[in-house]
Parts: C-alpha cells; structure tokens; sequence
C-alpha cells in the first residue's frame, strides 16, 4: 500500500496544535504553516520528508524525542517562542537560515545522518547543544549566536565547520564546550574542526578533546577565551588569529607542533602547557602571565626553532617579571641582606646591559660617558694639543739612506679635540689610528682620565658579551 504524505503547507494553526507520538509514514509537508500556539511534535516519527521550510512557530515548539527518519528541513523556519529540538535526525538536518529568537536547545540531539546544515542560522537568545552527539558532518559556515551557545560535552564524529569561506559570529557572553560541575572530559571532536574566521565573544573550550586536525585561522576571539586542559592530539593552527582579552591554555596539551603565525595575543598563559615546539613570535605576546616555567620552556622552544632574536627577547622580558614579582623574605638578617644584594646586582645587571641581550645598553652608556667626559675636559681647558710633523730628504751623496726629520709643535684646541681625547681614553688608545699626527697631553684632571681609562674597558667588554650572546653565538 503507498505511503500516503499528509500535506498541510500554508496550514495557519490559531490554538495549540498536537501531533504527540504522531507517526507520519510518508512525507510530512509544513511548509510556511504557522503555529501562533503551542506546538507539540513530541515524540512524533517521521519516516519521509519532514519539511518545516519558511514555517513559523510564535509559540512553543516542542520535537522533544522526535525521530526524523528522512530529511528534515527547517529553512529559512522561524521560531520566536521557544524551541525544543532535542530529537533524533537519521538523514540531513537542514537548519540553513532559520532564526531562533527564543532558546534554542539541541541538548543530547543525535544526528546520524549525512550532513548536519545550520548555515546562516541566526540564534539570537542561547543556544543549547549539550551532549549532542554529531555522527555527521556539521555546518555552521556564517551562523549568528548572539547568547549563550553551550557545546559541553558534546561529541564531533565528523568533521565540524564553524567557518570555511564565510564567518560564524558568537556575539553572546559564552561559548562553552565544557561542564564545571562534574569536571569530566568537555567537548570531543573525532574529526576535523574549522573555526576559520569564527569571531567570538567568550570562549570555554576546557577540557575538549580534538582528536584530529583544528584550525582557527583568521578567528576573533573578542572575549575571554580558556582551553584549559585542552587535548590537541593531531594539527591546530591558529595563524592569523586574534585573541584581544586572556587566552589561557593552561594545562594545555599540544601532541604535535602548535603554529600562531601572525597571531595575537592580548593576555597569554602557559602555565603547565606542554608542547614540542609552538610557533608563536614573541612581539604577537601582548603579555604572558607570569610563571617561571611557562617562560623559561618558551625560551627554550624559541631557541629549539632558531628565533634566537625572540629567545632574546623573551628572556630580557621574564628578568624583567621576575624582577617585578620579586618576593622578600619575611624574617631573618642574613636572608633580607641576600635578598637585598641579590635585587641590587639584578638592578646593575639590567640597566648596565639589559641582562646580556641588550647590546644598545652598554652601547648607549659608552657613548654617554665618552660625551660627558668630553664636555668635562673642554670646560676644565686640561689638554695640550701636538700635531708631530713628519720631513723626509733624500741623502745628498746619491745613496739609498732616506733623512727623516720629526718635529713637534702646539695646536690650538677645537670643539672636536676634547671628545677625540675622551674617545682615545675610553678606549685605552685603541682608536688613536683616527687621528696618528696628533696627540693630546693633559695639563691637569689626571684622575678623572686614569677613571675613564678604568670605565672604558669594563664597558666595551659588556658591549663584546652582548653582541656575541645575541648575534654571534647561535
């Protein structure tokens, strides 16, 4: 006998319509049909083609439990009351352009059938897919979640697109793929997971599991995001991603190389992150949250990559940190004197060459003190300046021998002449080459040359270390 289809399209249902543990056999058609009341499909079986297409639900819409055997098609559908879809979709799961004004809840939904299509969905209150099992692709390329959109514990056996060529736009206060109270695993993605150009408001992926490739490019997280005991056991890629309030990946797990290319980040912390290597330029690090080890294993990674320029900077910044989170001791002479000592010789240590990666420092201080010294002897008038004058004759009987005549006399003083001297002195005579004819005498302030002459090798040797810990030594 044929399957009969109940067709009821452009229906207008004024009051409360029942269709509870309904069995449409063949193909059910709602299409444009408008349910100003409750509308109860709890518990209905629709063996064919459910179609909801452009159908307007003002009231209540309940599929709690109901089994879609063939397509069910809600496009373009509006619900502006609530919308219970906690059902069973065995075929495609057709939500494409539907607006959901009120909560819409898929909470442990089960789709099994070939694709499950929620493409320029508008979810403008929370979204509610708790422990929806997904065992086929899901789409939501472009959907709008202006609440709360709850993925906890929900499980990805195929792929899941938030995003490919277009953006999915969580406005709302939280995206979140995990449950606090039980504190068990959140989140599980079996199968590839895009997120490319996804912009969120906040976050929550803690405690998800992707067990295959994820990839962020381009995505905005606009709030805080947390993926906080994260598994990543295959490829992530958050190239060109932004993150403008905290990231935390905090016990984070990374199985294979992490990229950041292009990234950034506002607020970062690596607290108990493991990772191989993570591809992250430092200059993307707005600021890292402060942990000894977070910083010292991200040196480490820098260096491990050959970025010894972010290594350098990296570790110029956790000296900087420790420095700033420096902790005295409470009791004690001998460990408050120690502690003491110890901040003074980190105080030297950076402001006299930035604690060995900061070259321009002991630079900068070389060309300070040559300046100062040199206004000091110009405005003291201590120098005598002599220029040695070199004649050379041939010998007047015709023989080989050359007639060398040296002779000496008194210059005047220029502007010049006190920095050169200054500069010869700093530097112990190593660049009296510039300047061979001539040499300065000092009348006086013997002392104050006999201490640059002191300075200058003791800076030049800071200079030599930080160039050769940050440019030569690789």
């Amino acid at each position: 006998m044929p399957e009969k289809p109940v067709d009821l399209s452009g229906s207008n249902f004024t009051r409360d319509i029942y269709f509870r543990e309904a069995d449409f056999s063949g193909d059910g058609d709602f299409r444009k049909a408008e349910f100003s009341g409750y509308a109860d499909f709890g518990w209905t079986a629709f063996s064919g083609y459910a179609n909801f297409e452009e159908a307007n639900f003002s009231g209540y819409a309940d599929f709690f439990r109901a089994a879609f055997n063939g397509k069910a098609d809600f496009y373009r559908a509006v619900f502006s009351g609530e919308a219970d879809l906690r059902a069973t979709f065995s075929r495609i799961a057709y939500f494409v352009g539907t607006t959901f004004e009120g909560s819409a809840n898929f909470q442990v939904a089960t789709f099994n059938g070939e694709d499950a299509f929620f493409d320029y969905a508008i979810f403008n209150s929370d979204a509610n897919f708790q422990s929806a099992r997904f065992r086929c692709p899901a789409f939501f390329d472009e959907a709008t979640f202006s609440g709360e959109a709850d993925f906890n514990k929900a499980i990805f056996n195929s792929s899941a697109t938030f995003s490919f060529r277009y953006y999915s736009v969580f406005h709302g206060t939280n995206l979140d793929f995990y449950i606090d109270n039980n504190r068990r695993s959140g989140a599980t993605f079996n199968s590839k997971a895009y997120f490319v150009g996804t912009i969120f408001g906040s976050a929550n992926f803690d405690r998800a599991i992707f067990n295959d490739d994820a990839y962020f490019w381009e995505a905005i997280f606009c709030g805080d995001v947390s993926f906080k005991n994260v598994q990543f056991n295959s490829d992530i890629e958050f190239g060109w991603t932004r993150f403008e309030n905290k990231a935390s990946f905090y016990g984070t797990l990374f199985k294979k190389p992490a990229y950041f290319e292009n990234s950034s980040i506002n607020n970062l912390n690596l607290d108990r992150t493991d990772y191989s290597r993570i591809y992250l330029r430092w200059d993307s690090v707005g600021n890292l949250f402060f942990d000894e080890g977070a910083y010292l294993a991200l040196i480490k990674n820098y260096n491990n990559l050959g970025w010894y320029g972010d290594a350098n900077r990296c570790y110029y910044d956790y000296r900087n940190a420790v420095s700033r989170n420096w902790q005295a001791p409470s009791s004690g002479f001998a460990a408050r004197l120690s502690s003491l000592l110890d901040r003074l010789i980190d105080f030297w240590e950076w402001i006299l060459y930035g604690y060995g990666v900061r070259p321009s420092f002991p630079i900068a201080w070389s060309a300070l003190i040559i300046l100062a010294f040199g206004l000091f002897f110009r405005q003291k008038r201590c120098l005598r300046k002599i220029i040695t004058e070199e004649r050379i004759e041939d010998a007047k009987d015709g023989s080989d021998e050359v007639l060398v005549q040296t002779k000496a006399r008194k210059a005047p003083i220029n502007f010049l002449d006190p920095f050169l001297f200054s500069l010869f002195t700093f530097t112990s005579g190593f660049t009296a080459f510039l300047h061979p004819a001539v040499e300065y005498k000092l009348e006086r302030c013997l002392r104050w040359a006999i201490l640059e002459r002191l300075l200058g090798p003791f800076l030049l040797a800071l200079v030599i270390t930080t160039i050769s810990k940050t440019y030569l030594i690789r």
